[in-house]
């Protein structure tokens, strides 16, 4: 249920189990959220990620990095990954693919293969090395051409603040 502030209530313990993401502290000017990604929960339209909902990227954040471990390898013939951003309203994109633009399956199929998309690099969105907006979003996930049918993946997304 999300009330008038906008805030998502959820009651009982099927319906409000631990996150499966949170922000860590780190030394000097970089902040770390890391986030577990069950790909089958992956929907093919921009949506808050599973277990990402009570995380917030904040506004005014500039990314820098965005490493994607795989913990077990991916499948889904022709799946590619898109991470990006939606509002705290839930529905408003900012930009669904603004960190990760179509990882395919390949980079995601082997346990323990890491993927760093940077500024300029292969599969970075536009809000890599850009400051995100004024307003905070929640972390979203898509696929495009097809479903994952299995697969688990870490990602850790670095910020700092100008």
């Amino acid at each position: 249920w999300q009330n008038n502030d906008g805030l998502l209530l959820k009651f009982g313990t099927a319906n409000a189990g631990p996150s499966k993401a949170g922000e860590y502290r780190l030394d000097g000017p970089l902040h770390l959220i890391e986030q577990t990604l069950d790909l089958t929960t992956v929907g093919s339209a921009g949506a808050v990620a599973s277990g990402a909902d009570q995380v917030s990227f904040p506004a005014n954040a500039k990314v820098e990095k965005i490493e994607v471990v795989v913990k077990t390898g991916a499948t889904g013939t022709g799946a590619v990954l898109n991470l990006g951003l939606i509002s705290r309203d839930r529905s408003t994109e900012i930009d669904f693919n603004g960190f990760v633009a179509a990882l395919p399956l390949a980079s995601l199929d082997t346990a323990g293969e890491t993927t760093t998309v940077q500024i300029g690099g292969t599969y970075a969105g536009a809000l890599i090395g850009t400051t995100v907006g004024t307003n905070p979003g929640y972390l979203s996930a898509d696929y495009d051409t097809a479903a994952f049918t299995d697969g688990v993946v870490f990602v850790r997304y670095y910020y700092r603040f100008d």
